[in-house]
């Protein structure tokens, strides 16, 4: 079954509606040069356009809703280890339709011990879920980059926002054992309380936010 919405009807229109346009101009003036220009000129205002209606139409839905920064902790089962920390982010393509997930992760000295990033993702907004597959590469190791997957399914307040998540992980770094965690997103108002800026910007703030976590006990899900 063909999905319709606003690109598959009004996409094969932009050059019908151009011809349409030039044709007129060029029946009426045969200026071969103005015509020119009047097509490069219809199609960006044309693409600007569409380009202006479609954020507006996808600027309510799930990946933009749950994209941005958020922080990872996941709790281990032994209580003599030291919960793991990450710094995480959320990103949605608009023009391949295609929402990211990567992070870092810091050992007990608040430095960065590993890296990942999704190369495949699946999105299920009616479920609130992101099932992924990621690879990864810890620093404090000389393993190869590893793979494996995971999910995390999302929770929205009263208003409808996204503000925290569960999810778990497996692959061959950890035995392909699974890993549980939780995501409390990273709001405005929160990184100025916690790091006194808008939004983590480097390295240097992915380190204060994961300072101010650990002792900030009111804040862990």
């Amino acid at each position: 079954m063909i999905k319709l919405n606003f690109e598959t009807l009004f996409s094969p229109a932009l050059p019908s509606l151009i011809g349409l346009c030039v044709g007129r101009y060029v029946a009426n003036s045969q200026n071969f040069f103005i015509a020119a220009i009047m097509v490069i000129i219809f199609a960006a205002i044309f693409f600007l356009f569409t380009q202006i209606v479609l954020y507006f139409l996808n600027y309510n839905i799930f990946e933009r809703k749950i994209q941005g920064s958020w922080i990872s902790i996941s709790e281990s089962k032994d209580q003599t280890k030291e919960a793991v920390y990450s710094i995480c982010e959320f990103k949605y393509d608009d023009p391949k339709k295609l929402l990211s997930y990567s992070g870092f992760s810091f050992n007990g000295n608040s430095k960065i011990s590993a890296e990942f990033k999704s190369t495949l993702t699946d999105v299920k907004p009616s479920e609130r879920k992101l099932t992924y597959v990621y690879e990864g590469h810890s620093f404090d190791s000389e393993s190869d980059t590893t793979i494996g997957l995971g999910f995390v399914r999302f929770f929205a307040n009263t208003k409808g926002d996204y503000f925290t998540a569960t999810g778990h992980f497996r692959g061959a770094g950890n035995e392909y054992r699974p890993i549980y965690y939780k995501l409390i997103k990273l709001t405005k108002e929160m990184c100025q309380e916690l790091i006194k800026k808008d939004s983590i910007a480097d390295a240097q703030d992915m380190r204060k936010m994961v300072d101010a976590f650990k002792v900030r006990d009111d804040l862990k899900p």
